[in-house]
């Protein structure tokens, strides 16, 4: 891999912030959706980093995102709320949700929140892991744009539909599981365009029923022509229970844009990439840990279990046994402190953004 420029986190969030002000996204709005960003590209996640800016401001400028809307709580009962994000920016709205659904965790024990008329919210894992500062455990679902293939289909009828699930520990890093419920995340298929190559068999089928191959021109006959689409979690068939991850995507559908009251992925209307893209539902959920016992005691026993593991016994070759979330984690700390490496593609995107909307470029270290 050819060396990176590094970007100092702070420098791409205040890009982040300055890009949307200039388009009318309120200063508040455009800070919830940098930390969104940054949580991601800080933890080498860079499929869902701020890669994505470029994607957001083109649906902003083409009024697939409102700037001027609100975001409300339709109603709400002591431990459940339904927020409607107005069609703006989706990680304001997420970030509401979530913020709502442990609040009324801390009053109550547990919650759940759903939004609607919400857009893309980049990393699940983020909403989720803000229970962790509570001692709580987060939970967070969303659909996406109809991508995915049902068992025996072959054409997408729901998204990614990615699941995360946050953890609090002691002195082990938090359980954080955040994974997509097919073969790989869209964002995944991007970065191969991005960075030239094939798709190894069994991410997607091709329109004529082959796997893998050209992303780029995956992606065009999916957008485009509505044919072939992305793999579930399992694969093609039944044989390595491709039909799990086809029931866990459906059933997301129904916990987050069904009951939230948006439209479920098979119903969505395609539209060129990105500049009417259909709103999408999100549903989140928290527990307080000390509503079952001292939060103390439990942190305490995941770190014994996360130990315990990570210390048995490794396959031929292998020297670390990993649990979700710690690869993550790790890149954090290098992250926070070298800086986020960013492809050239990337940077030349926000380049092109910084002289189109009239803000200072980004500097990298």
């Amino acid at each position: 891999m050819e060396a990176r420029k590094r970007f100092a986190g702070k420098v791409l969030h205040q890009f982040c912030v300055d890009a949307l002000e200039q388009l009318g996204v309120p200063v508040e709005e455009g800070r919830a959706t940098a930390d969104g960003l940054l949580y991601a590209d800080l933890r080498g996640v860079d499929s869902h980093g701020i890669a994505h800016l470029k994607r957001y401001v083109t649906s902003i400028r083409t009024g697939g995102y409102l700037v001027e809307r609100e975001i409300t709580v339709v109603h709400q009962t002591p431990s459940t709320a339904l927020v409607d994000g107005g069609g703006g920016l989706g990680y304001p709205t997420a970030t509401r949700a979530m913020e709502l659904a442990i609040e009324k965790a801390k009053a109550v024990g547990s919650a759940c929140t759903a939004a609607r008329n919400s857009h893309h919210f980049g990393a699940a894992g983020y909403y989720a892991s803000l229970a962790l500062e509570h001692d709580m455990i987060g939970f967070c679902v969303t659909n996406a744009g109809p991508a995915v293939l049902p068992t025996f289909g072959i054409v997408g009828q729901f998204g990614t539909n990615p699941i995360a699930l946050a953890v609090p520990a002691d002195k082990e890093p938090p359980f954080l599981l955040d994974m997509a419920t097919s073969v790989k995340a869209t964002g995944k298929v991007e970065i191969l365009i991005r960075e030239g190559g094939d798709a190894p068999e069994g991410w997607f089928l091709q329109a004529d029923g082959s796997t893998g191959g050209d992303p780029q021109q995956f992606l065009d006959a999916l957008i485009k022509e509505n044919q072939g689409g992305q793999l579930p979690l399992g694969g093609d068939g039944e044989i390595t229970s491709g039909y799990k991850g086809y029931g866990l995507g459906l059933g997301i559908e129904l916990l987050a844009p069904v009951l939230a009251g948006d439209i479920a992925s098979p119903f969505m209307r395609r539209t060129e990439r990105w500049k009417h893209e259909p709103t999408i539902g999100h549903f989140f959920g928290a527990i307080r840990v000390d509503a079952f016992r001292p939060a103390e005691e439990f942190k305490a026993e995941v770190d014994r279990v996360l130990a315990h593991i990570k210390a048995s016994p490794k396959a031929p070759g292998c020297d670390r046994i990993w649990v979700a979330g710690e690869k993550e984690w790790d890149l954090l700390q290098e992250r926070s402190k070298l800086g986020i490496p960013l492809h050239q593609r990337v940077i030349d995107d926000l380049n092109t953004l910084a002289e189109e909307l009239g803000i200072e470029p980004a500097v990298s270290m």
